[in-house]
Parts: C-alpha cells; sequence; structure tokens
C-alpha cells in the first residue's frame, strides 16, 4: 500500500509539472496499469504501474516504474529523446529501488527507440511501426547483473477519428549475468486499442524455452498530448 501510495503521488507531481508546460506542443507523457496473469492458477498475477514524460527537443525524459524489474521494486529515470516520428532514440539512466528483500538494488542503464512509416494513403492509413527497450542493470546488492530487450512491430491504422489500433508481435527476453543462465521469454500476439487518450493493450505470451510459463499480460493507461 506504501508503494502505491509513493506512485501515486509521483504521478500527480508529474502530472501538475506537464500541465503547466502544455504550451510546448511535443510534450507527452503516459501512465498506466498492467496486470500479469499466469495461466498456470498456481502462480500469482502481478501487478505493475509504469509513467513516463517526455518534453521532446527543449525537455528532458522522466520515468518511473514499479514491479517492473523486478518484484517490489521501484525505479526512478532520466533521458533525453533525439529524433522525429520516423525515429527516434531514448538513452535514459536511473536507480533501482528495492522495498524488501525480495527487490532489486542497483543502477540501470537503458535506451528506446522506435519509429512510424506511412504506408501510403492507398492503405487507409496504415503505418508500420515498432518499439524496444534495452537495458542493463547492474546491482549495488546480492542480486546478480541482468539485461533485458522488449520489442513490438506490427501495423497501426485508424478505425474512426476517435479509435486506433496497433496489431503487433512482440517479445522480451530477461537473462541474469550468471555462468548457465538461461534467458526467459514472452513472445506472442498483442493488440492495442484507443479511444481518445484512454487504451487497453493485451497481449497473450508463451516461452519457447520453459513449459508453463504461458501468460496473459493487459494494461490500461491514459496518454496525455
Amino acid at each position: 500500500m506504501k508503494i502505491t501510495t509513493l506512485f501515486v503521488a509521483f504521478v500527480a507531481f508529474f502530472t501538475q509539472l506537464v500541465n503547466a508546460q502544455n504550451d510546448r506542443k511535443d510534450d507527452i507523457s503516459d501512465v498506466s496499469f498492467y496486470s500479469i496473469i499466469p495461466f498456470d492458477t498456481a502462480q500469482t498475477a502481478r501487478p505493475l504501474l509504469w509513467f513516463w514524460y517526455d518534453g521532446g527537443k527543449d525537455g528532458a525524459f522522466y520515468e518511473t516504474r514499479l514491479n517492473f524489474d523486478a518484484l517490489n521494486t521501484g525505479a526512478l529515470i532520466v533521458g533525453k529523446t533525439f529524433g522525429n516520428e520516423k525515429f527516434f532514440i531514448t538513452p535514459k539512466a536511473g536507480a533501482l529501488i528495492a522495498f524488501d528483500e525480495l527487490g532489486f538494488d542497483g543502477i540501470t542503464t537503458e535506451f528506446n527507440a522506435g519509429g512510424e512509416i506511412s504506408l501510403g494513403e492507398l492503405n487507409k492509413g496504415l503505418s508500420f511501426k515498432g518499439f524496444t527497450m534495452n537495458q542493463f542493470a547492474f546491482a549495488t546488492d546480492d542480486n546478480p547483473n541482468f539485461a533485458y530487450n522488449y520489442t513490438q512491430i506490427g501495423l497501426c491504422g485508424e478505425i474512426s477519428e476517435e479509435i486506433f489500433f496497433e496489431i503487433n508481435y512482440s517479445f522480451q527476453i530477461f537473462q541474469e549475468v550468471v555462468d548457465g543462465s538461461e534467458p526467459w521469454i514472452d513472445m506472442g500476439p498483442q493488440i492495442k486499442i484507443s479511444i481518445g487518450n484512454f487504451y487497453i493493450k493485451p497481449w497473450a505470451t508463451f516461452d519457447p524455452n520453459h513449459k508453463g510459463q504461458e501468460k496473459f499480460i493487459v494494461g490500461i493507461g491514459y496518454t496525455f498530448q
């Protein structure tokens, strides 16, 4: 409960910051909640909270998240976005903070990259879109260092003036930097439906290296523009 309260307070602070800077058209921010639901009912569902703010060419990139990097772990991250809609890259770094013995204390170095290419008016406004997040985390406690990659590739388009969609094939890979460790993989089809600034993003995954690791990951969020 205390962790959630801290996250909500942080988001409220940055929401006020965004509202105070609305004269900058390239500002954008996003707040979202995800639930990771294993198909194996013996495993426990895992909630994930995420917020980021991108000030565009004149500002910095800020990000905070909970339960993403490790259980009971928060992240405070800062970076800078370069590029445009066709291609962008956001190098960033920050701290990972454990809230108990299950968490991870350390430093994270990361970059996001992606872009969107229109397929032309004859294709009803369809675009090819890709995104990747890459991370290497250095532990300052007894946990091993780890590497992570998330990538999604697909098509996006407009259903109506207020409704947009994405159809992706996505995967994520997590691996501890320990001799003999195996990568943990989630991969599978993913869709995103946006109605105005609200969106829902369901993703069904499997791990080709480990049996019984099928999951349903669903996110809901709101984008401030």
